[in-house]
């Protein structure tokens, strides 16, 4: 039975690898809304002042602009994949 955990911790470190390529960037993708360009944490007020900023829900497109808010551009994109 002494054989049976052979290469334990090589799955260990590939374990512990993987997790780490991919959780780590997603937490920072998940913490990113909370910190300023200066690196510190911000107030929720601030957050929604960035949440519901118009480069991500504008719709410049319909009023003769050349673009709309990234929200919008996501959701067509991701219904014409769908379909």
């Amino acid at each position: 039975m002494a054989n049976v955990f052979c290469g334990g911790p090589s799955i260990g470190g590939a374990a512990v690898g993987l997790a780490f390529s991919c959780f780590f960037p997603i937490a920072r993708m998940l913490i990113a809304p909370f910190i300023t360009e200066e690196g510190s944490l911000i107030r929720f007020r601030v957050f929604f002042s960035k949440f519901l900023s118009p480069r991500l829900w504008g719709l410049g497109c319909l009023s003769g602009g050349l673009n709309a808010g990234l929200a919008w551009n996501s959701l067509v994109l991701a219904n014409l994949v769908g379909f």
